[in-house]
């Protein structure tokens, strides 16, 4: 194909091919192509599936249209076939498309597919009923699966009726339609291995199992009740008061923080990170939290705080790993 027929803004064009290839650079050009011929930067709209090729396509194309107003021979070969015009007229277009892209640069929309329809649910939240959303990106997609699991597996927790028939249900199918669905498999696995483990361990400790699974539910719940949150929010309150006399401390404020997120989220996970509980086996709090209970009146009472927070984290770890 030609390219006055690859980059002809009239044609629809599909590119298949793989990667490293030029699939970037051709659309550049058809953009590029599109812009110069006189159309409007806020009547482009360009669809990626990440932010890492949206960026790519704003700095080439950015970049591009640069190497044109200097007069780069293969740009200014390149545009000259496709627009059919000399280069004093050529490089003009660029410099006046440069101004633009410099001056009005929001008005061209290139985006991903996520980031597009985010907008579009924003300007209609009645029309499309949905009022409030998050778009779930990578590093929080493993976690949210997590806790969905979590509370996909709570509905039929304690319902053995209901577990048989989930099983059931899984199993029936054929495994290998069922396991298309990416995440879907990894749920279908861990139900499986979870109904034999459970199966197993009842046979083996001739029913003891419910008190492991109560021990286990108990001790989350309690991550969650009113009493431990007064624990973390009585932490925060004492440290953030003796920073607020002392200067900060930069560990001690990542500590804050991740304890103010767990209130806010309820991710479990926020706390099982915190260094102070995880290295806290040894009995003695880390190097910038023993300054906060030396300087209060009463810092026994805030390491007994300290100490009741690590419990409860602990007890449901210990519990989790024997369920």
């Amino acid at each position: 194909m030609s390219d006055q027929a690859l980059y002809d803004p009239h044609r629809s064009i599909a590119v298949s091919s793989s990667a490293g290839s030029g699939k970037t650079y051709t659309l550049t050009t058809r953009l590029l192509t599109i812009l110069l011929s006189g159309v409007e930067l806020s009547q482009v709209l360009a669809i990626t599936f990440t932010n890492a090729a949206a960026n790519d396509i704003r700095e080439e194309l950015f970049s591009r249209v640069s190497e044109l107003e200097a007069g780069k021979s293969s740009e200014v070969t390149l545009f000259g076939t496709i627009l059919t015009m000399d280069e004093k007229k050529l490089r003009g277009k660029a410099n006046e498309l440069k101004l633009k892209l410099i001056r009005q640069f929001s008005l061209l929309q290139i985006s991903t597919i996520h980031s597009f329809f985010t907008r579009i649910i924003g300007c209609f939240p009645r029309e499309t009923g949905v009022i409030d959303f998050t778009v779930i990106d990578d590093p929080n997609r493993e976690e949210l699966l997590e806790e969905s699991f979590v509370r996909f597996f709570d509905q039929f927790h304690g319902d053995e009726r209901l577990a048989n028939r989930m099983y059931t249900l899984l199993t029936s199918r054929d495994e290998r339609g069922l396991r298309v669905a990416g995440k879907f498999r990894e749920i279908y696995n861990r139900v499986h291995d979870r109904y034999f483990m459970l199966e197993s361990l009842t046979q083996a400790m001739d029913g003891r199992i419910g008190t492991i699974e109560q021990d286990f539910f108990k001790n989350r719940s309690f991550l969650y009740s009113q009493k431990y949150r007064r624990i973390l929010e009585s932490l925060v309150r004492i440290i953030d008061g003796y920073m607020g006399e002392h200067g900060e401390k930069k560990h001690a404020r990542t500590f804050v923080h991740n304890l103010k997120s767990f209130l806010q989220s309820g991710t479990i996970r926020t706390l099982t990170e915190c260094t102070p509980f995880r290295d806290y086996h040894d009995g003695k709090l880390k190097n910038y939290l023993q300054p906060v209970a030396d300087g209060l009146p009463d810092g026994e009472g805030f390491v007994r705080l300290f100490h009741d927070a690590w419990r409860g984290l602990s007890n449901f770890h210990m519990s989790e790993m024997v369920y």
